[in-house]
């Protein structure tokens, strides 16, 4: 176990006071009550927050509240008497009552403190006017949210004074205490250009506890390590427990957070904390079960492997749905040939009775012709993800106009049977059917995954036997009809065929990580 200790921590706040009449910085605001001010703060050191890679850094973040004393001949001023200012997106600080320049204010000391609190104990007449409110203040056992994390994150500031220019410097100081730890984890950091890291695995049902208090750590999923706020001197240990890969439950004891003094921070390492791999995605590489991946032209265990990876990059519909699967598109290792339902063409009943544009309601479109020529592939979108949930959310027993007509009901066997059988690790999407356009990106890049289909043994593309073959798209052509690809000639529309849904044509399914 390692600890690393940061010293000094200091956060200053500039408040600066500007009157709208001013033309030079330099000049003296008239000393007249109607001066009317306004207030920005700049931090120019940043709070040990959620998103920094070095957790002794503060930001203040939009909505985040201060409030503001003003002391003058020992009594607080009314105008300024826990005086609420909010911090808004554009980086300035606003509150619901003005502040003037005038003799008061010119003649007053600023004290300031983060986060506002309402029912604030302060000591106008104490050289340390909230030092009953720090020996009174938790922070919150619950940080996991990131707002509860940020406002447990007690600072003051010493007195502060305006300049003649009408500006306060602030120097907020830390009260309490942070304390990092990182537990085992493991990630891929990819050399490829824009390619975000990959987290395979991290320690599960983890859980802290400081002395006899449970307490819940905010997640710092950019780098992998959980954060707390403790009030200095107030614990003597923190408990950890968390399950390992092995899915062994592991525990890990600290027994000197008590020694962190106010605006300081340990690192505490468990277990070697996080794994990174440093490599370059490919093209070829074996995705396995547990989530790993091999580099193509290695020589993997067959039965370790779930897919191939047939792209680099999802979309942003994928990464709306699962933030984490920017990656890549991995194509499974087998295929199989089934209907995509059992219904034939609709009747000209059932089309009248609304059967005829069925789709529309559950976010399908058609491509806008039924004839393959006039399809401009150039413009087909990568919507496989997004039309496999659609079809999933079609019920089996969808009744339209008093007719039943079961549109999927071969697709969704398939479907239940294959997902069944070829679970998925936690860092992936769903299994789903690829659109046309990523049946042209496979297509694109047959080689390369052909070669690394052949070194597990895995089903090999259909069309490589030299017959005319048919997988099926996520892609509808009409009510009871598909487009299916057939990877006979990819620059032109011979690799574009339509099948009525009856039809027995190939299933070859991907998923996005």
């Amino acid at each position: 176990m390692t600890m690393y200790m940061k010293k000094n921590i200091v956060l200053i706040l500039c408040s600066l006071l500007l009157v709208t009449s001013c033309k030079d910085g330099n000049t003296p605001i008239a000393d007249e009550p109607s001066n009317k001010v306004s207030v920005r703060a700049q931090a120019p050191a940043m709070r040990a927050a959620a998103n920094a890679s070095n957790p002794a850094q503060t930001v203040f973040l939009p909505g985040d509240k201060i409030g503001l004393f003003a002391v003058r001949n020992g009594a607080v001023m009314a105008s300024v008497n826990n005086l609420c200012l909010t911090r808004t997106e554009n980086g300035l600080w606003q509150s619901d009552t003005d502040i003037f320049y005038a003799d008061s204010t010119r003649e007053a000391a600023f004290y300031a403190y983060f986060p506002y609190d309402a029912a604030v104990s302060f000591d106008p007449a104490s050289s340390e006017p909230f030092a009953a409110y720090i020996q009174a203040f938790q922070p919150a056992a619950d940080q996991s949210a990131e707002s509860a994390f940020h406002t447990s994150d007690l600072m003051t500031s010493a007195a502060g004074q305006l300049t003649p220019q009408a500006t306060l410097d602030i120097v907020l100081q830390h009260r309490m205490a942070l304390v990092c730890v990182e537990l085992p984890s493991i990630r891929y950091v990819f050399s490829n250009e824009g390619l975000a890291p990959y987290v395979q695995w991290t320690a599960s049902s983890v859980a802290f506890q400081t002395d006899a208090t449970n307490i819940k750590a905010f997640y710092d999923a950019a780098e992998l390590s959980y954060r707390f706020i403790t009030k200095p001197a107030s614990v003597s240990q923190l408990d950890i427990t968390y399950t390992n890969r092995s899915s062994e439950t592991k525990h890990a004891s600290i027994t000197n957070i008590s020694a962190i003094p106010a605006g300081q921070f340990a690192y505490y390492t468990v277990d070697n904390g996080k794994t990174d791999i440093n490599t370059m995605l490919h093209i070829g590489d074996f995705f396995l079960k547990d989530g790993s991946i091999i580099a193509k032209g290695t020589t993997p265990n067959a039965t370790d492997v779930l897919g191939i990876v047939c792209q680099i990059g999802t979309t942003d519909s994928i990464a709306a749905s699962n933030p984490s699967c920017t990656h890549a598109l991995v194509l499974a290792l087998d295929e199989t040939k089934a209907k995509w339902s059992t219904k034939g063409s609709t009747t000209s009943d059932e089309n009248n009775a609304g059967w005829k544009t069925w789709w529309t309601v559950f976010g399908l479109a058609d491509l806008g012709t039924t004839k393959a020529d006039e399809i401009d592939q150039a413009t087909l979108a990568s919507v496989g993800f997004e039309y496999t949930r659609a079809w999933l959310s079609v019920p089996i027993d969808l009744t339209i106009g008093g007719y039943i007509v079961p549109v999927k009901d071969g697709f969704q066997a398939y479907y239940d049977a294959y997902v069944a059988a070829h679970p998925l690790p936690n860092t992936t999407t769903i299994w789903f059917v690829p659109s046309l356009r990523e049946w042209l990106s496979i297509k694109a890049s047959e080689s390369d995954i052909a070669t690394s289909l052949t070194q597990v043994s895995a089903a090999p593309f259909a069309w490589t036997s030299g017959s005319t073959v048919y997988y099926w798209s996520s892609n509808l052509r009409a009510s009871t009809s598909m487009w299916t690809f057939t990877g006979k000639d990819s620059s032109s529309s011979a690799d574009l065929f339509h099948a009525d849904t009856k039809d027995s044509r190939i299933y070859r399914l991907i998923f996005a990580f």
